[in-house]
């Protein structure tokens, strides 16, 4: 989540900078992202029982990784599949975990967990979208956004490789 706060943070620089836009492109952007996430819930369920958790989450921050990288080059048909990768990938991350939680989680302790794990999950975003704010003041979206990719990925493959609990 840290990683798709950075990556909310540049959306504007992409825009703007990457596709010389008006900052209302953005919408057409995240109505993209919004589609991806339909599609992601649609097919969540069968998914998440055919791989399981750990490898649904993984294949998930790959999609993100993966759109959030390329969404650096400098094209409108890039952009709009790059925003619904992105919009697929997230999800993924978030039922996976939010699945794992309420699995493993006692009964009677069910709706603290999930409380917890939503501000353990959301609290890096909001940091990281201040961050990535004054990030991309000084770094060019074109070089956070590959770098952001890789980070991604390796992440992906670490929590692929990761044996299960």
């Amino acid at each position: 989540m840290l990683l798709a706060g950075l990556n909310g943070a540049a959306l504007y620089a992409v825009v703007d900078g990457g596709l010389g836009r008006s900052p209302s492109y953005a919408g057409v952007l995240y109505a993209a992202q919004g589609a991806g996430s339909v599609v992601a819930g649609l097919a969540a369920g069968g998914l998440l029982r055919r791989l399981g958790e750990r490898r649904f989450a993984a294949a998930g921050i790959a999609l993100f990784a993966v759109g959030a990288g390329l969404r650096a080059l400098p094209y409108d048909a890039v952009a709009l599949g790059c925003s619904a990768a992105i919009g697929m990938g997230l999800p993924c991350v978030l039922i996976a975990a939010l699945t794992a939680v309420q699995r493993e989680t006692p009964d009677a302790f069910v709706g603290r967990a999930v409380a917890s794990a939503n501000t353990l999950m959301f609290a890096p975003n909001a940091v990281a979208l201040a961050m990535g704010a004054g990030l991309i003041a000084v770094v060019d979206h074109r070089v956070l956004l590959p770098l952001l990719g890789a980070a991604g990925l390796a992440l992906a493959c670490a929590t692929a490789r990761r044996p299960s609990a």
